[in-house]
């Protein structure tokens, strides 16, 4: 998959470009990424505090799920009689696709002695208590499995009275490592998490995201710590590009690609998250040589290379870490770009000011890109010229 990173000037002209480029149908979403929660004071009407990532993805792509909080994890409070840790959760179906007529096959009842605390599909005796799935409308609903997938899981499944409408229930436990749980996780429709057969349990991300891990602020601090001779605008936080991994990459392996690597923020996000699970992750970094103007670091590729590098003496420093930090730098002298002259004054001086050749869209040889509706204006040209 690929995240695209923009703010709510570009957001809708970067969208056509992309439905253009990978297909509208590869479209996975777009977030909100708070990351300013006062809200920057520079705009006439409203204070902007969040940025927005644009994410597509091939068709085949299943997102992986985000690590649960400490707070997540204390609703898995009761324990098994070997000792694993579930919660309960609602058998009956929530949401779209919920009533009877939608899957006629999961409208069943069950019956319940309330006296001795047992389940079954069968009424037994003239008191058991007959439960079905009705919905808060008082119209019929459905359960999440059938009957004969009900029939092999009697022991996860509990009989709830609720104290609101006085109506019973049947709940399911749902265990914190699925490899504890005799259901296979297709076997449940989940409405709020995803099941991770190697570890713990997974939740699924939102479309909005807010926490002091997004924001710019310490995106900054987290710049500065590694790097303190330098001032870099806006730098992403550890915590974006982390939550990115976790999505894009679904495991602890695989290769991440930032081409447009800035300072470096995917280096260290990806050091640091190997080194919390003993991942074996790798990134490829691609930077241009954009000018700066100094002299310990003339280009943007200096400082993306120097904050890897410190990044990889701080977890050796820190850990004794015996992690895979090995890496080599790639320059590529003659490439499909126009060279990054460094501009003079009229005096002769050196001004920190990129300047970049580009041929004008009429003599360009380029493919119009078709106009999008919805974007403010027309983008001309499939090579950006």
């Amino acid at each position: 998959m690929i995240f695209v990173s923009i703010d709510d000037h570009e957001v809708e002209n970067l969208r056509c470009v992309m439905d253009e480029v990978f297909g509208e149908e590869n479209f996975l979403g777009l977030v909100a990424v708070v990351n300013n929660l006062k809200g920057r004071n520079d705009r006439k009407h409203f204070a902007t505090c969040h940025e927005y990532l644009v994410a597509f993805g091939k068709p085949e792509f299943i997102a992986g799920g985000l690590p649960l909080t400490e707070e997540q994890k204390t609703a898995y409070r009761d324990k098994d009689e070997k000792n694993a840790r579930y919660a309960l959760r609602d058998l009956r179906k929530r949401g779209s696709g919920d009533r009877r007529a939608d899957r006629p096959n999961m409208f069943f009842p069950f019956y319940y002695d309330e006296a001795t605390g047992a389940l079954a599909l069968e009424r037994r005796t003239t008191k058991d208590i007959e439960i079905l799935p009705i919905r808060g409308d008082d119209t019929e609903g459905r359960w999440r499995w059938a009957k004969e997938r009900a029939a092999q899981h009697l022991d996860i499944l509990h009989a709830r009275l609720s104290e609101r409408s006085g109506r019973w229930g049947i709940e399911y436990r749902v265990y914190l490592n699925p490899a504890a749980s005799p259901v296979s996780s297709g076997d449940v429709e989940e409405d709020d998490g995803d099941a991770d057969e190697e570890g713990e349990r997974t939740s699924k991300a939102k479309s909005c995201w807010s926490g002091p891990e997004f924001s710019t602020d310490l995106g900054r601090r987290a710049f500065k710590a590694l790097l303190p001779e330098f001032d870099y605008d806006y730098p992403k936080p550890i915590g974006l590009i982390q939550r990115c991994l976790y999505l894009g990459l679904g495991g602890p392996d695989g290769i991440v690609l930032d081409f447009f690597a800035g300072a470096g923020t995917t280096a260290q996000a990806v050091f640091d998250l190997n080194r919390q699970d003993r991942g074996s992750r790798r990134f490829i970094l691609a930077q241009l040589p954009e000018p700066t103007g100094r002299v310990d670091y003339p280009t943007i590729a200096d400082i993306t290379k120097e904050r890897a590098r410190r990044a990889i003496r701080k977890i050796a420093d820190d850990n004794n870490s015996k992690l895979d930090l090995e890496g080599g730098i790639i320059r590529t002298s003659d490439f499909a770009y126009s060279s990054w002259p460094i501009p003079t004054s009229r005096s002769g001086t050196r001004t920190t000011a990129p300047v970049t050749k580009r041929p004008s869209p009429s003599n360009c040889g380029c493919t119009p890109i078709t106009s999008c509706p919805t974007a403010r204006r027309t983008t001309s040209c499939s090579r950006s010229c």
